[in-house]
């Protein structure tokens, strides 16, 4: 009974000791993991900082980007207008009804098939008709000014005509009364 006695004081004497020894080193090994995990939190904090200045680094190049695309989009369109030799203001009308001045304009249904002069809802069967007209000056709006004027005399000056051949328009004739009547309002101003 005492050997058992003598075994059990020595055992919690052990456990007491190596509580002793090892509650510093738990403590100081905590200590570090605490002191490495407010390093962490503090490197996450900064990174964190860093991706939203990029990210806002990026935003704003994207919007220089932006800005400089209608830039050059404004110019071209600058350029196409400067080139248009009569006939600008109908010209402006017929494109801009067609496209909204966008050189990449999508023109859908079976009637607009073959346009390549997306800017005006040109046809390439235009190039054949009208000499200065070719496969690099389609999409402009210097080719939509000569179509209008061909059409204008090929109608004799019948706007109503010129444009709904303009617009390819047989049955639904919405969009040519539409065009003329912003063409009118156009001239009055």
């Amino acid at each position: 009974m005492k050997q058992q006695q003598l075994n059990d004081e020595l055992t919690i004497i052990g456990l007491i000791f190596t509580i002793l020894v090892l509650a510093p080193l738990i403590y100081f090994n905590f200590n570090g993991l605490k002191q490495e995990l407010y390093l962490a939190k503090s490197l996450v904090v900064e990174l964190d900082e860093e991706s939203r200045l990029a990210y806002d680094m990026v935003e704003s190049l994207n919007k220089e980007l932006d800005i400089s695309n209608e830039y050059s989009k404004f110019t071209k369109l600058l350029k196409d207008l400067s080139q248009i030799k009569s006939n600008k203001d109908l010209t402006v009308v017929v494109c801009f009804t067609e496209s909204s001045f966008r050189y990449n304009a999508k023109h859908t249904g079976w009637y607009n098939k073959g346009i390549t002069g997306h800017m005006c809802g040109l046809k390439n069967h235009w190039v054949d008709i009208i000499p200065e007209l070719n496969e690099s000056n389609l999409n402009t709006l210097y080719a939509g000014s000569l179509v209008i004027t061909y059409l204008l005399n090929k109608h004799n000056n019948d706007l109503f005509k010129a444009i709904k051949e303009f617009k390819g328009a047989d049955k639904n004739l919405k969009t040519t009364y539409k065009t003329i009547k912003l063409y009118n309002k156009i001239k009055q101003n």
